[in-house]
């Protein structure tokens, strides 16, 4: 069974610029810019503002099965990450152990 209409949003922090183009999402911050392609997603991406004058970006699925609806909080995840590594930033640490027998190199 189809869903009429289903959508999604998520609040847009100060600082933070998104440009959306043809379901390419470009985020900037003080850390740099990140973008992502959304072209496989038969989704819509929206900027608005609500009643209180903040930001947001609304994600919408006309006529969604549940795989699409479910692709809706997905792509939501994926926006949230960039613009967590454009606002804040993030910390890689590699640990790198090699076994002298085996040859092989293992990452934790």
């Amino acid at each position: 069974m189809k869903t009429i209409l289903s959508s999604e949003t998520m609040d847009i922090p100060d600082g933070v610029k998104i440009k959306i183009n043809a379901r390419v999402i470009e985020v900037e911050g003080p850390r740099g810019k990140l973008s992502r392609d959304f072209k496989h997603l038969n989704l819509d991406f929206q900027l608005i503002k609500d009643e209180e004058g903040k930001r947001k970006l609304k994600i919408d699925a006309w006529f969604a099965t549940r795989k699409t609806s479910a692709a809706i909080r997905t792509a939501l995840s994926h926006v949230e990450n960039l613009i967590t590594g454009c606002y804040q930033g993030v910390q890689i640490q590699n640990e790198i152990c090699v076994c002298s027998l085996s040859h092989q190199c293992l990452h934790h």
